[in-house]
């Protein structure tokens, strides 16, 4: 879509900008935004005193620093602002609404639209403790789309002998 920002948390941390028109925006503004129209529709906004964002396993201080100065700007300073990594919250999820999972080590996969993070996580119960996290900031449900378009591209091609049409994928890569 002509006008859309897409993959923008990847250039959190960077100088990167993105530009429409004659306006230039930061990836830091871009999840300010969004964090903002996700607050706007949330049922108790008001009485909100704790939010918790997460974020890949693999961001940079200078990322994580960007994100919380977004929150902070959606949030309007009144709000204690957390930081958590994605696949450490997907761990604790399970943590909390299995308690009954078998005790042991776990890797937990997040493929994010635009990242891919993976934890080594020890459960006990509810107990959670990750001993290992590591992730790819260029590695995402975004990039395996591609790919797999790419090799739907290729096998049609080789049973139908003509190219796929961009608008019959449904994907404008």
């Amino acid at each position: 879509n002509a006008g859309a920002f897409i993959e923008y948390k990847r250039f959190l941390g960077t100088s990167f900008q993105f530009k429409l028109g004659r306006q230039s925006f930061s990836p830091e503004f871009l999840t300010s935004t969004m964090l903002d129209l996700c607050l706007l529709n949330l049922p108790g906004r008001d009485e909100l005193s704790v939010l918790t964002i997460t974020v890949p396993a693999n961001f940079a201080n200078r990322a994580r620093t960007e994100t919380l100065n977004a929150a902070r700007e959606a949030a309007g300073g009144r709000v204690d602002i957390r930081m958590i990594d994605e696949p450490t919250a997907v761990a604790l999820y399970y943590a909390s609404a299995f308690p009954s999972l078998p005790r042991g080590c776990y890797l937990v996969f997040d493929f994010g639209g635009g990242t891919l993070d993976v934890s080594a996580v020890d459960l006990d119960g509810r107990s959670v403790a990750v001993k290992s996290s590591v992730g790819e900031p260029a590695l995402g449900g975004a990039d395996f789309d591609r790919v797999l378009l790419e090799m739907l591209q290729e096998r049609f091609m080789a049973k139908a002998k003509k190219a796929l049409s961009r608008s019959a994928s449904g994907l404008d890569y």
